[in-house]
């Protein structure tokens, strides 16, 4: 029997507290597709503002978040 793959979940996170807790900070991101203009992010955790926040597979996320509390606890 084939294992069947999980598909890819992804969500933005936060470049400087690794929070997954980002929203779209521009009012009306409608427009700024039509007009061709970058989408600004906020990190609710931090408050980081800016117009790159990469995204991350939520899987890896949880493998690196669980590796992370490992290492704490040595």
């Amino acid at each position: 029997m084939k294992e069947k793959k999980q598909k890819p979940n992804y969500a933005r996170i936060c470049p400087k507290c690794q929070s997954l807790e980002v929203y779209q900070e521009t009012p009306g991101a409608s427009l700024n597709i039509i007009f061709g203009m970058p989408t600004r992010y906020k990190c609710k955790k931090c408050g980081f503002s800016g117009y790159v926040f990469p995204e991350i597979d939520l899987n890896e996320y949880e493998n690196i978040k669980n590796k992370e509390n490992d290492s704490s606890k040595a």
